[in-house]
């Protein structure tokens, strides 16, 4: 069952992120049942969200490439997530990668 996982990061700016995906190689190799992935920022830190096949691919990611990536960057915060299943999923556009202007 495909899921939404909502991940809050608290104190991971945007350039811990950025270097976090540059190690983790996410767009060159992305993670099994991933599907979406959307990364925004307010004053308190990231908040993502992500669309997966299913809730073990997402807890396979975190455990074996998200979890050594935050080490990896220093970020020693605990990100809260929670998961839902997938009620309605609409794409009305095929994008690679579409980054905010800096």
């Amino acid at each position: 069952m495909k899921i939404v996982a909502l991940v809050t990061g608290e104190g991971l700016t945007k350039n811990l992120y950025d270097q976090l995906m540059r190690d983790m190689k996410i767009e060159e190799n992305p993670p099994t049942g991933l599907i979406t992935h959307i990364a925004t920022f307010d004053s308190n830190g990231i908040r993502v969200t992500d669309v997966w096949e299913s809730e073990n691919d997402f807890n396979t990611f975190a455990e074996n490439r998200l979890k050594p990536g935050f080490q990896k960057i220093g970020y020693n915060n605990r990100p809260k997530t929670e998961t839902y299943p997938l009620h309605n999923y609409v794409e009305t556009q095929t994008m690679k990668r579409t980054t905010a202007a800096r």
